[in-house]
């Protein structure tokens, strides 16, 4: 049987080459893994933005919904 009280966790941090300057980043050969962490930040900056544009244009039909059923109301 697992445990998954918050206790039965361990929280720790995951090294990535953006903690590093530029130069240690080249001096310890790590540019494909900073490039590649470039890559997924991107991702998921692009995802974030998507899941605002989605969220945004919910909330534009809503309004214009709502603004419809007033103004035949009228």
């Amino acid at each position: 049987m697992e445990d998954n009280s918050p206790r039965a966790h361990v929280n720790f941090q995951i090294f990535m080459p953006s903690c590093l300057h530029s130069s240690d980043i080249q001096r310890l050969g790590l540019v494909t893994m900073a490039s590649q962490e470039l890559e997924l930040r991107q991702g998921q900056a692009n995802n974030a933005l998507e899941g605002l544009r989605l969220a945004l244009g919910h909330k534009t039909l809503l309004f214009r919904t709502k603004v419809m059923v007033l103004l035949q109301g009228e």
